[in-house]
């Protein structure tokens, strides 16, 4: 015959009692009932996760399951405030050593510092601090001088164990990484300042496969752990010790230089000298009289109806380092470079000066790297929630486009993704035709509703307009352009011009934190 026993669980006074399987029971089947898990809900701050609590449903195996839990097991036990939910008092009540959980108990998290000092997670060690009357002025510290980097929890030690490159690391395991350290450095201070760098460089000592392609290695965390610190001090109240002192000298500073900005005028645009190829300013072999000599020449063959290209580049050559010394000390506007040299209204002459500045040949060396990189660059864009509706949308395209036009619609789409997983935008430098509008800095235009779907390009810059053939040779024109007028990047496409320039050899515009690490995602190894 078969035996069915209901296990049930009774509340008894103020603790929660387990009724223990009757003692005719066999052996085997007690072992199995006292072994049934239970499922709790945890609390930290706002986040809410499912544990699974066996043994006698206790304190001590409440412990256990946070640490062996992915979401808990970064918290320091002694640290911790655990309370179970009391149905009578419907109220949280600290959760003792004798009290027994029940199916589907509610628990809840709050981290301690000190006495009359809690901190609530709001995430995974995202801390928001609540201040209590009995909080003292300054919260206590570690000594920042004796800082040491947190051991990792094991599921991200069993993570990293895995992790081949920086390329490897998912946003979930970044997340997880710069959480913890931020989580122990506010245990010091909250203005960690200079210990971010510290932070950063231990952690790529003790895993190298962490290592960015910045000099320093450590740049791409670093920054992290600083906008993650700014984050979390921006939710805070006032009232934390040194957050409101800190607000107001801030404040003070910004008023101090908003105030100094208007009293300057306005620059349409900043200028910046930039040369890879070893420039010595003013050539040994040309002098006054014969670089005068090849400017009256140059504006004379420029006129012709069919000029001598061959000649042109020729005097724009032996010229070089008399111009970039001229633009660079006076920093002239495109109209005045024109005037003096008028070769440079054509593309040819724009395309050669990039070229003698950097030893690259822009165009051809960007549309190779669309074809190398680019399909990487779609997955990257995939992964993003924010972007996939764009993926979804340039795969559609693709698909109906007959095989000629794919080429374009695809590198079209990239150099539209691209600047997004940056955290700008196209349009700071692909914009729609509009033709009362004058750009200060070199823009693609196109003509249509969209890039995609677009007649023709043009690239113009104050009031030089050149015909751009495709999307790739518009941008690597205007790019182009940029180092030919020693112009400095408009501020919404700098990062993504930087990570251009590493796509195709060039090192010379600083990446950022970000830029490093979608460098380090897009040009992996084959």
């Amino acid at each position: 015959g078969c035996l069915v026993v209901s296990c049930r669980q009774r509340r008894c006074s103020d603790t929660l009692i387990r009724i223990d399987p009757p003692s005719f029971l066999p052996k085997q089947l007690c072992l199995l009932v006292d072994q049934m898990d239970i499922t709790c809900l945890v609390r930290l701050g706002q986040s809410s996760k499912t544990i699974t609590v066996g043994g006698s449903y206790r304190l001590e195996d409440v412990l256990i399951a946070l640490r062996t839990s992915p979401h808990f097991s970064h918290l320091e036990p002694e640290s911790l405030l655990i309370q179970v939910f009391d149905d009578r008092f419907q109220e949280y009540v600290d959760l003792d050593g004798i009290t027994v959980l029940q199916q589907y108990s509610k628990i809840k998290l709050e981290i301690q510092l000190e006495a009359g000092a809690t901190e609530v997670a709001t995430g995974q060690s995202e801390l928001l601090l609540f201040q209590s009357a009995e909080r003292p002025a300054q919260a206590a510290t570690k000594d920042v001088s004796r800082y040491r980097l947190p051991r990792m929890p094991d599921h991200v030690e069993d993570a990293l164990s895995r992790v081949k490159g920086l390329a490897d690391v998912s946003e979930d395991l970044k997340r997880q990484i710069v959480n913890h350290i931020y989580y122990d450095l506010c245990s010091y201070t909250l203005y960690p300042g200079p210990l971010y760098a510290v932070a950063a460089e231990q952690l790529v000592a003790k895993y190298p496969k962490l290592r960015d392609g910045s000099c320093l290695k450590y740049e791409v965390w670093r920054a992290h752990l600083r906008v993650k610190a700014k984050n979390g001090r921006r939710a805070m109240e006032s009232t934390v010790p040194g957050v409101g002192a800190a607000r107001a000298k801030h404040q003070k500073a910004s008023e101090a230089k908003q105030n100094s900005a208007d009293a300057r005028p306005a620059v349409a645009v900043q200028h910046i000298a930039r040369h890879l190829s070893g420039v010595t300013y003013w050539g040994d072999a040309e002098d006054e009289d014969s670089v005068a000599g090849h400017l009256a020449f140059m504006a004379k063959e420029v006129r012709k109806a069919n000029p001598d290209w061959q000649k042109i580049a020729l005097s724009m050559e032996r010229t070089f380092d008399e111009r970039r010394h001229w633009m660079q000390s006076v920093q002239p506007l495109v109209a005045d470079i024109l005037a003096k040299y008028p070769a440079l209204e054509y593309p040819q002459a724009i395309r050669q000066e990039f070229h003698l500045l950097t030893k690259h040949h822009l165009d051809t060396e960007l549309e190779a790297a669309i074809k190398k990189y680019g399909k990487r660059v779609v997955t990257l864009a995939e992964r993003k929630w924010r972007l996939k509706p764009s993926v979804v949308e340039l795969h559609k395209r693709l698909d109906v486009l007959p095989e000629g036009e794919k080429d374009g619609c695809f590198a079209t789409g990239v150099v539209s993704l691209l600047p997004r997983l940056l955290k700008e935008d196209a349009g700071s430098y692909l914009q729609k035709l509009d033709p009362s509008k004058v750009h200060m800095h070199p823009t693609v235009l196109f003509s249509g509703d969209s890039a995609f779907s677009a007649d023709s390009f043009l690239v113009t810059v104050e009031d030089l307009t050149l015909d751009g053939l495709d999307v790739l040779g518009s941008v690597s024109l205007m790019i182009s352009l940029y180092w030919a007028f020693n112009i400095k990047y408009a501020p919404g496409a700098q990062k993504t011009f930087a990570v251009i320039e590493r796509l195709v050899g060039l090192a010379f515009t600083q990446l950022t934190a970000l830029g490093h690490t979608v460098v380090a995602q897009v040009m992996l190894k084959d």
